[in-house]
């Protein structure tokens, strides 16, 4: 683990940048994002540059349907609009076969999902209990 004193320390040469913050504001911009590199959005685009959203080599929605309302709401409106226009697909039809995922090295992609806390918990507890089995990890002191 290595501690980054800044978003673009922290995500220069990133196959994989997970937002997991709760900024309002964008920490990420588009040209910190390396050609290859795959972004989870767990907060849409609320600090992960909207541009990217225009930019991205595929924009893949959890679920249009149930994130657009947000996505499409006031609290986005103060950067460039974000639009289904862009949206690659949403999850279920990549998972489900309909559309194709990655299909090039160097694709720029960012799937966005607004998620159930439910579902976190649930996984984060999987994933745990799975580290636990096979004895890897680390503890990190948070407080």
């Amino acid at each position: 683990m290595k501690i980054c004193n800044s978003p673009k320390e922290a995500t220069e040469g990133a196959d994989i940048i997970c937002m997991v913050t709760t900024s309002t504001e964008p920490v990420v911009l588009d040209e910190m994002i390396k050609p290859g590199c795959h972004v989870a959005a767990t907060f849409a685009f609320a600090d992960l540059d909207p541009k990217f959203s225009k930019t991205a080599d595929k924009w893949v929605a959890g679920s249009w349907a149930r994130d657009s309302e947000w996505i499409e709401s006031p609290f986005f409106q103060g950067g460039p609009r974000l639009s289904k226009n862009n949206v690659y697909a949403d999850l279920g039809e990549i998972a489900a076969g309909n559309k194709t995922g990655r299909e090039r090295k160097n694709e720029r992609t960012v799937m966005s999902h607004l998620g159930i806390g439910a579902l976190d918990v649930a996984v984060a507890h999987y994933v745990y209990k799975s580290a636990l089995e096979k004895g890897i990890g680390m503890k990190l002191k948070l407080f």
